[in-house]
């Protein structure tokens, strides 16, 4: 057992009634995206390449780290969806009688414009509507034809349910799905990469998706930091008990996630 505190701040219905329909819905649904992207956080931290390991060990880590990065970036694009539809729109923050909402509007709004113009920012749309959302089969053929001739993919069957790897659909949907990148349904102008360019666009893309979770998880940490002092005057918080069982506690440092599981 690992023996842990943590800070409690409860909140009853009538209390969250009182805040408002708006600041209300923007504490409820910030908390539910937050927590998914803390949660694909820590997996993504958990799933780390070792270049020590045999080379098919290695291609099944990267495969691991990049579905969950995938997953990461869906859910911080769920995030930023909510800033541009609801959290950044002056009549949703003008009904807010605390002022929490335009406080963090004026503090945050250049930072989240500044997103937008990072280099990952226009792969991510890229990742997701083409290989994430949903697998687009026009975007699925062209990576077919950028696969150079000299390559090969392997499949790796293994007797324990859930234990295969099929570098196939990993290596050319999303591998050779970053040596283009077209409109939508493929109307719009075709732009090519080579293999170094495609490397390039996925350490920004990488990069982009750490950056934007970890901004996102900012914002909504300010609201809730903000709303047991500003509305419902609490000034202070209890100290609660958090007893883990060693089996679900680890350091960062020491947090490995199994590429096999033996079933």
């Amino acid at each position: 057992m690992t023996l842990l505190y943590g800070l409690e701040k409860v909140i009853s219905k009538p209390e969250l009634e009182n805040l408002g329909p708006e600041l209300a819905k923007a504490l409820v649904s910030t908390s539910y995206i937050a927590q998914e992207i803390q949660e694909f956080m820590r997996l993504v931290n958990g799933a780390i390449v070792e270049h020590n390991a045999k080379q098919k060990v290695q291609l099944m880590q990267s495969s691991q780290r990049g579905t969950l990065l995938r997953a990461l970036a869906l859910k911080a694009d769920n995030f930023l969806y909510l800033w541009k539809h609801l959290l950044s729109k002056a009549e949703f923050r003008s009904e807010d009688k605390s002022g929490i909402l335009e406080e963090l509007f004026k503090k945050y709004a250049n930072r989240f414009l500044d997103l937008t113009a990072h280099p990952g920012h226009g792969i991510a749309e890229h990742i997701r509507n083409r290989m994430t959302a949903h697998t687009d089969l026009v975007a699925t053929k062209k990576s077919i034809e950028l696969f150079h001739e000299e390559w090969s993919v392997s499949i790796l069957f293994s007797p324990d349910i859930g234990n295969s790897f099929f570098a196939l659909g990993e290596d050319i949907v999303f591998g050779s799905g970053l040596m283009h990148q077209t409109g939508l349904k493929g109307t719009d102008n075709e732009i090519t990469f080579s293999q170094e360019e495609a490397l390039q666009r996925l350490t920004a893309w990488q990069d982009y998706t750490i950056e934007a979770s970890q901004f996102c998880l900012q914002y909504h940490f300010e609201l809730i930091h903000d709303i047991p002092q500003k509305c419902l005057g609490r000034t202070g918080a209890p100290w609660v008990d958090l007893t883990i069982p060693a089996k679900r506690y680890s350091s960062r440092e020491d947090f490995r996630l199994p590429v096999y599981t033996h079933t």
